[in-house]
């Protein structure tokens, strides 16, 4: 059995010495102290203590005790039965419950003794409420960590950084002159260093230039010049070294008429 601290249950005792008028009253001074201990407090008129009402004990048959933990509502009822108590803890949210039976003589030797030898066995009373309550209330507090771990998770950033180019700045780019901000947009045989370059698109800029379809001689096109290819492509132009045109071949039916030609117009 784990070695279990009793600390501040004799201020508990002491406090309301006055006001215990008999044995089932210390048992429930030991369940208030057991809750309190672990994180609950009293409620009275909306208000949150660890004092218990005034009239805490003035029912000889019946104890109410109404609690919070967490923001979140609890009643404890304790009822006398013969020479027994019915500890009854309720989650009043869920309207849950935990409840035990305790011998008070048992646990409670004598009102005439001193603290030192008022209490018996507590060690298996701490034991008996921690094994019926503990599912109940450390539930609450496991849903409230578990809230709490989860926002905070969320609120850390992930591991995979996904990049988004309307929201990042590329980090590869390297920084430029103010002075040449734009000015591979304007000059056509500028190169910047991520290589573009030139004010007019050329979807072939990527592939072999002897690919681009256009009747301009050699050499016409600059090297990595954004050129916009005009005309239509010769039909029987061929990629060099293969038997592939470099499109369709826009005449591929034969002209009406029978004539004896494949020109691409008449």
């Amino acid at each position: 059995m784990p070695n279990i601290s009793f600390f501040g249950l004799e201020t508990f005792v002491y406090a309301y010495k006055n006001q215990v008028k008999k044995e089932s009253d210390l048992i429930a001074l030991f369940v208030h102290w057991y809750l309190v201990k672990n994180g609950f407090v009293c409620v009275l008129d909306g208000r949150k203590t660890e004092i218990l009402p005034n009239d805490w004990n003035s029912n000889d048959e019946l104890y109410v005790f109404d609690y919070s933990l967490d923001s979140k509502g609890f009643e404890l009822k304790i009822l006398t039965a013969d020479d027994s108590l019915i500890i009854n803890l309720m989650k009043k949210s869920t309207e849950r419950t935990a409840s035990l039976n305790c011998v008070v003589k048992n646990h409670i030797s004598s009102l005439k003794n001193e603290y030192q030898n008022l209490f018996m066995n507590l060690n298996d009373l701490h034991e008996s409420i921690s094994k019926e309550f503990e599912p109940l209330f450390k539930e609450e507090k496991k849903s409230s960590s578990e809230g709490a771990a989860f926002k905070e998770e969320t609120s850390k950033p992930k591991g995979e950084v996904v990049f988004d180019p309307l929201r990042d700045i590329p980090q590869q780019r390297p920084p430029w002159p103010p002075r040449d901000i734009g000015r591979s947009d304007l000059d056509p045989f500028r190169v910047d260093p991520l290589g573009t370059g030139g004010m007019i698109f050329d979807p072939f800029r990527n592939y072999d230039r002897r690919l681009i379809p256009t009747n301009l001689p050699p050499g016409a096109v600059p090297p990595r010049a954004r050129f916009d290819p005009y005309g239509p492509p010769s039909p029987d132009e061929l990629i060099p070294g293969s038997s592939t045109r470099v499109g369709p071949n826009p005449n591929h039916l034969r002209p009406p008429g029978g004539f004896g030609n494949d020109h691409m117009f008449m």
